[in-house]
């Protein structure tokens, strides 16, 4: 009976073991199918948030910000095609290196969980396999179908096959900055030399800006002690958005110059723009007392007007950690125009080891770092146009208040530049009475820091040759002890390298006329002294000159030559002005290079790390060009100012401005450029094309206007001279020019607007017949005494009469013998006219040296009478007599 029953259980047994077990089987397969999810119909990764339910679609190339942490859901996916499964592998990416790390991996059928713990790189390698062969078992398993049941195929699977690697970067959500290169740091501004405005309080506490000056007043305030102090207390407390923005005349001064006196306030208002778009959380400029040598104004700080009204000296370092704290990276990016670039160097020496706590990167934007050839002439003789380029100074108090001033000695040529740069800086011509004895002593050319540093010192004693020191063509001697602060600075910051941690950025404009070479010639001219007028009757003296021009290159902001502006910094990047110029996109300089928008684009790229330059006209490599463009350069010397318009009522020359004692300069004429040396002022602009010069006078004198062709060599050829124009302050002078040729000036001396005079070319070459006429002309509008005028008149007219008489006379001669004949009357003309112009000039020196007597005498003076000629006269007469000499 047991038996039986221990049977029967046992065959119940094995029924459920042979029918129901692969159903239990079967159905719990089906229980854990439930996890299952659908694929993913795009190629990447998706996190979802447990917390929101939100997936975060990850693709190749994006940024994505997640809550660190956290444990989603997360699958792998394979866009289309027909695969069985899909398997990703996560690695995460150092760095510093490309060396992976593996994260964890994914299916594309069932989500997984993991959390986010690194910020960075990721990638991820994605494979798929194939669908599975499915095999038939074998013929003792289907015999045995009516014990075991039906079971499912057996599947050959092949090995995952790979698809693509996916790259992006993830961001922790909590905390999106910590991870390197993520956030933008805040931004301080340095801005450059005379950039910045200078205040001054009087006795009765009345603020007086004296920098940017509205008179010459202004510029002895600006005068500093032997020892490097300043004479004045002055503080700042904001930078130049505009100069002349404070001026009651602002209004008119605008519609004068329009964009022209545009400094810093369009690169204000795109920084304000990365504050308002989130991209940074602030930035600050420093305002500074630019007078001072780059390291003292880091070492000393600046004294700066505080919001409350109170004056109070800020440091540089500490407004670089008070940004640095409110970051969202803890760190600055600093942004330098100009000699801001050398202070921002000075500030890293400074801060030493700590720099890199606070300061993550650096671009320095037109920096002189080891000095540009412009500021030669501006130290030597007072150059008109400024470092900032855009108020013209002349005068021997500027110049002088100048040279006293640290900071300018930062900008001259250093004793790195004639390392890397083998342009001459300055060129003397041998065969000249003046420029030959600087020659002889320093060589006609100076291409080495010693020579450089001995012509600037007057080692030699020379200067005094060239003029008084309050003639500007006669450079001056610089302060021995200046120079050799400055060099010290620079031995220091040249030879400097960016810190471990801090990324260096050096951007140099390109394609605008830079100075590179001064070159040094002897002049001549007549001076009639009435100070030492006496009983001799002779006053006058020819007085040998020195006069400086520039060579200029393309290579280059207007001031700063580019290798100087670069140096030896590894991330250089170059600026083409000229051809951003030429799509009418802008006119940029120096002065305002921080307003163009391709620099302002690569500084946004440079915050947001972009590892591709996006800009089209900023480049690493330095633009070539393969000619060098033909240019007409139109010059006037004292006392005129220049405006040429070309036809398209572009202007480009010297304005005066208006409420001020000084001019300002306008750059409107696509591919031209003006200078200023000395008190002549030089306009350069395409050679083809129709201009009209317009020339007005400031003061009362002589000016001669020149017309020359620079040729795609450097070399200049004299198209038209036009000397010895008498000059009042209401005078102009106007002419056109096309392609290069000049039309004859014509010159309102009065400014009543009718024509008193039209101007005889002097140029070599010129007829001695149409000058002579016009030396008539000058004489007759030059307001003289009745019977000295007529002795003039009587004198001139002779010297036509013999000028004119051969030519008459040989009218009609056969070509042979008024060949001959011409040759020989031409010698005996020459032999027969000196004297008389010899003559002439006596006459005149006799006129001068009676005026000057009668001048003297009390009842002369009160009656107001006239006699003689007085000392402009006299000179504009007898140089228009030696111009006369040269033609014959």
């Amino acid at each position: 009976m047991r038996a039986r029953i221990f049977f029967y259980v046992s065959l119940v047994v094995l029924t459920g073991g042979i029918f129901v077990t692969p159903q239990i089987s079967h159905a719990l397969s089906v229980n854990e199918s439930v996890n299952f999810v659908p694929r993913l119909k795009y190629t990447g990764l998706s996190w979802t948030n447990p917390n929101t339910r939100i997936s975060v679609v990850m693709k190749d190339g994006g940024t994505y910000t997640v809550p660190f942490g956290i444990d989603g859901d997360t699958q792998a996916g394979i866009a289309g095609g027909n695969f069985f499964d899909v398997e990703g592998i996560l690695y995460h990416v150092s760095a510093t290196s490309s060396a992976r790390t593996f994260s964890a991996s994914f299916d594309g059928d069932i989500t997984l969980p993991f959390a986010w713990s690194q910020n960075g790189k990721y990638e991820l390698d994605l494979y798929k396999f194939p669908p599975p062969e499915l095999m038939i078992a074998p013929w003792w398993r289907r015999s045995l179908t009516f014990l075991i049941g039906k079971t499912a195929y057996a599947a050959d699977i092949e090995a995952p096959i790979f698809v693509k690697t996916i790259h992006f970067t993830i961001k922790d959500a909590n905390n999106p900055c910590s991870a390197p290169n993520s956030c933008a740091d805040n931004v301080l501004f340095i801005p450059g030399t005379e950039a910045s405005r200078l205040y001054y309080r009087g006795e009765l506490g009345l603020e007086h800006q004296v920098w940017e000056p509205n008179w010459y007043t202004d510029i002895p305030y600006l005068a500093m002690n032997s020892d490097g102090t300043s004479k004045y207390k002055l503080y700042t407390k904001d930078i130049i958005g505009k100069m002349e923005a404070h001026n009651p005349f602002e209004s008119t001064i605008a519609k004068i110059f329009k964009k022209n006196l545009e400094v810093y306030g369009n690169f204000e208002h795109f920084l304000n723009r990365l504050v308002a778009s989130s991209t940074i959380n602030a930035w600050k400029a420093y305002p500074y007392d630019w007078r001072y040598d780059v390291r003292d104004v880091v070492k000393n700080g600046t004294l700066t007007e505080l919001s409350g009204g109170s004056i109070k000296r800020v440091y540089l370092s500490d407004v670089l950690k008070n940004l640095a704290s409110t970051s969202k990276t803890k760190k600055v990016t600093i942004v330098a125009h100009s000699n801001g670039g050398l202070v921002a160097k000075a500030l890293v020496q400074y801060l030493g080891a700590d720099a890199s706590k606070y300061i993550d990167k650096i671009i320095v934007v037109g920096t002189p770092q080891w000095g540009t050839p412009s500021s030669i002439g501006v130290m030597l003789h007072g150059d008109g146009e400024t470092m900032l380029g855009g108020l013209v100074m002349n005068g021997a108090e500027t110049r002088t208040v100048i040279d006293e001033m640290p900071d300018a000695y930062d900008l001259l040529p250093a004793r790195t530049y004639f390392v890397h740069v083998a342009d001459p800086v300055v060129v003397f011509k041998t065969d000249d009475s003046i420029s030959g004895k600087f020659a002889a002593q320093f060589g006609n050319v100076i291409t080495s820091f010693s020579n450089f540093s001995n012509f600037l010192e007057d080692s030699a004693g020379l200067d005094a040759q060239a003029g008084g020191s309050r003639d500007l063509y006669a450079p001056v001697p610089l302060s021995n002890s200046i120079l050799a602060k400055a060099s010290a600075t620079h031995s220091a910051l040249d030879k400097w390298t960016p810190p471990s941690g801090i990324s260096f950025t050096a951007i140099a404009g390109w394609g605008q006329d830079t100075v590179k070479t001064l070159l040094y010639t002897t002049k001549s001219k007549t001076v009639c002294n009435a100070l030492t007028a006496g009983p001799i009757p002779l006053q006058c003296e020819q007085v040998h000159y020195l006069e400086h021009t520039a060579t200029t290159t393309q290579d280059g902001d207007g001031t700063v030559v580019s290798p100087s502006a670069v140096g030896n910094v590894k991330d250089a990047r170059y600026f083409n002005i000229k051809n951003f110029e030429n799509q009418h996109l802008g006119k940029i300089v120096h002065r305002n290079l921080m307003a163009a928008s391709p620099i302002q684009n690569t500084i946004k790229d440079l915050l947001d790390n972009a590892t591709a330059n996006s800009e089209h006209y900023i480049q690493k490599t330095k633009p070539t060009s393969s000619t060098t463009p033909i240019k007409i350069r139109i010059s006037t010397h004292s006392p005129v100012n220049i405006v040429v318009t070309d036809s398209n009522d572009a202007q480009s020359g010297i304005v005066p401005i208006p409420g001020t004692d000084f001019s300002g300069i306008k750059r409107d004429i696509i591919g031209g450029s003006v200078h200023v040396f000395d008190n002549e002022e030089y306009v350069t602009v395409p050679k083809n094309g129709v201009y009209h010069i317009l020339v007005s006078g400031y003061a009362h004198g002589s000016a001669t206007i020149q017309v020359e062709t620079i040729k795609s060599d450097g070399n200049t050829a004299t198209n038209a001279l036009f000397a010895d124009i008498p000059t009042s302050a209401s005078s102009t002078v106007s002419f056109t020019e096309t392609n290069g040729v000049p039309s004859a000036p014509k010159v309102d001396i009065d400014g009543d607007g009718k024509t008193d005079l039209v101007v005889a070319s002097s140029a070599p070459g010129a007829d001695p017949l149409a000058y002579v006429r016009y030396m008539k002309n000058v004489i007759d509008e030059l307001g003289l005494q009745k019977s000295t005028q007529h002795s003039l008149d009587v004198r001139l007219s002779a010297i036509e009469h013999q000028i004119e008489f051969p030519r008459k006379w040989f009218n009609g001669k056969t070509m042979h013998k008024m060949h001959k004949s011409a040759h020989v009357f031409g010698h005996k003309k020459i032999l027969i006219l000196r004297p008389q112009l010899s003559s002439l000039t006596h006459f005149v020196e006799w006129q001068f040296g009676l005026s000057a007597r009668l001048s003297k005498l009390k009842m002369f003076n009160l009656f107001h009478m006239k006699g003689g000629l007085s000392e402009q006269q006299a000179e504009l007469i007898i140089n228009m007599i030696n111009q006369l000499k040269s033609l014959l």
